[in-house]
């Protein structure tokens, strides 16, 4: 089949299922708080802290930030990411960060995840436009 739509690929017409890799590139993109490339990662972590501070997460560098950017549709396996975060929460500390719209019936699923088992919490964000988490005034999060 590869073959076939290789030798036909300037007549094939479509929406293409990814990211658009210049306007998701972190060395360019505006909204970080330092721009990084695959060459000098250490300023990831400046911008992990960024992000904690606007939307409210406790900054600490030693609990994992998980972030999902996606439609909110069974489709995209998003209630499979709300099923696995009561056992990520037995392993430890969590912070999650979901970028979309979608679905309200998957949106309330995390909303209605349990964020506390034990000694161990998972902070749930989820944010309806990226131009907005630098501020989180009219940012939607739960």
């Amino acid at each position: 089949m590869e073959g076939i739509l290789r030798a036909r690929a300037k007549s094939l017409v479509g929406i293409l299922n990814g990211i658009d890799p210049e306007e998701w590139n972190p060395a360019k993109d505006p909204f970080l708080a330092r721009p990084f490339d695959a060459d000098h990662l250490d300023a990831r972590k400046e911008c992990k802290a960024a992000l904690q501070e606007v939307l409210r997460l406790p900054v600490a560098a030693e609990i994992p930030l998980l972030g999902m950017v996606a439609r909110i549709d069974l489709q995209k396996g998003v209630d499979l990411v709300a099923q696995i975060i009561p056992e990520l929460m037995n392993r430890q500390n969590v912070q999650i960060v979901i970028l979309g719209q979608g679905d309200e019936t998957l949106l309330r699923s995390f909303r209605l995840t349990p964020h506390n088992t034990r000694d161990r919490s998972a902070f749930i964000r989820i944010l309806m436009s990226r131009s907005r988490i630098t501020s989180t005034e009219g940012v939607t999060f739960s």
